[in-house]
């Protein structure tokens, strides 16, 4: 956009960005093949980057910030992107803490952690039936003994595709020797009194499932504890109120990606929070534009890829409160198409 001033970027993680979408479809792969840019493209471009930092503190009215490492800045303009971070189990849950073997998956590291443990004599449990949790299961399937899925949901994707294609996808799941535990919530975490290893699950249904890893794919909450008491809306869930140029009410900060409740395409006539990788690639973009001055109102169409190992499922559009949801095709021979329907217009498919 022909900016020549200098730019910074604070990035928590200790690699540059990277398409973070692929981690539970290939759990691990070489770093270079997810970067989305070279080290020597942020050097060309007078990027300064400083990894496995973040920024501690934020002062609206001065326009200044003190990252992690102490170091203090001002800014001229400011583009928040700080994402999302894995749901964790709830520490109420009786054996939760302290037991090795559960592994949470939104990040690199995490992802070659979870690799590096996987083996034909693993017992695998995954907790959550919804994208994260179907893919990674497909995903592991080729590299454990056995794997258990546990979910509240009565079908896989349940809120999301609705209950014919999750019954369908179930069945897909069952048939490839994949254990599905549902309608059920998890009562406590058993472990070896040893040496603290992961040795099952109790079920509030009473039974019990043994694994000695777990992979919990229970949702994400939002990192935004940076913006409380800075002046910046905020929605009653957390997340940054945007208008159509992805700017907040306080004047010079800007937000995108995860954490922004923004407008979508003029089309859906919504503003929601959109957790889509499609979606926040879309919104730097945009929010570079707005601030340099050059901006347009804001027109993301949310798409997402499921990887259901020999099965894509793909889905575009906005598919929330929907009224009702059509198939068409043929479900059992996982050839077909579903229209989500507002009345009589098309919010979404897939």
């Amino acid at each position: 956009l022909g900016y020549t001033g200098r730019i910074v970027a604070f990035m928590k993680e200790p690699r540059l960005p990277y398409n973070r979408s692929l981690l539970s479809k290939a759990i691990v792969v070489q770093s270079e093949g997810i970067s989305l840019r070279s080290p020597e493209v942020y050097h060309h471009l007078g990027v300064s980057v400083y990894l496995s930092t973040t920024v501690d503190h934020l002062n609206t009215t001065t326009q200044t910030l003190v990252s992690s490492d102490g170091a203090s800045m001002s800014y001229d303009k400011l583009f928040i992107a700080t994402g999302c971070e894995a749901r964790r189990l709830p520490a109420s849950i009786p054996g939760v803490t302290g037991t090795k073997g559960i592994f949470y998956l939104r990040n690199y590291s995490e992802a070659s952690e979870i690799r590096s443990g996987l083996s034909n004599d693993v017992d695998l449990i995954i907790v959550g039936s919804s994208f994260l949790g179907m893919e990674t299961a497909a995903t592991c399937l080729p590299h454990v003994k056995s794997i258990t899925i546990i979910s509240m949901s009565a079908y896989p994707f349940q809120e999301i595709f609705g209950p014919a294609v999750g019954a369908r996808l179930l069945q897909l799941y069952l048939d490839k020797g994949i254990v599905m535990k549902m309608n059920v919530q998890l009562d406590s975490v058993t472990s070896e009194p040893q040496t603290s290893a992961l040795t099952g699950m109790l079920l509030t249904s009473g039974e019990f499932v043994s694994g000695g890893m777990a992979i919990i794919c229970i949702g994400m909450t939002l990192n935004t504890e940076l913006l409380v008491n800075t002046g910046v809306e905020m929605t009653p869930e957390g997340s940054v109120v945007a208008d159509e140029y992805l700017a907040t009410n306080i004047p010079n900060v800007f937000v995108g990606g995860d954490i922004a409740c923004a407008p979508l395409h003029p089309y859906f006539n919504k503003t929601s929070i959109m957790t889509v990788y499609s979606v926040a690639m879309k919104h730097g973009r945009f929010a570079a534009a707005s601030m340099l001055g050059m901006g347009e109102p804001v027109h993301t169409i949310p798409f997402i890829t499921a990887s259901l190992g020999e099965f894509i499922i793909e889905y575009v559009g906005y598919i929330k409160d929907v009224e009702q949801i059509e198939v068409v095709g043929n479900l059992e021979a996982m050839k077909f198409a579903a229209y989500y329907m507002d009345g009589d217009r098309v919010t979404g498919w897939y």
